[in-house]
């Protein structure tokens, strides 16, 4: 079994991951949390979480809806992840 989940994990990108987060559980973290929670899981810098964090909650509740793994990507460049 663990490595079955090993190559689910590998499988499974650190920018797959971060768009999970945002597609489905922004509305659980404080600012906070998800600063927190993002450098323990992505080793992310603070101030990119921060930004990451604040930018979401300042697109419209259609747009966080509606965003596509694409649109996620323009976003997160925005935000500074790469």
């Amino acid at each position: 079994m663990e490595s079955s989940s090993k190559t689910t994990n590998e499988l499974f990108s650190d920018t797959d991951f971060l768009i999970d987060q945002l597609s489905n559980s922004m509305e659980y973290y404080s600012k906070n949390d998800f600063v927190e929670f993002m450098g323990s899981e992505l080793n992310m810098p603070p101030k990119v979480s921060k930004d990451i964090f604040d930018g979401y909650w300042e697109l419209s509740a259609m747009d966080r809806m509606m965003n596509g793994i694409g649109d996620w990507k323009v976003f997160l460049t925005k935000c500074g992840m790469w």
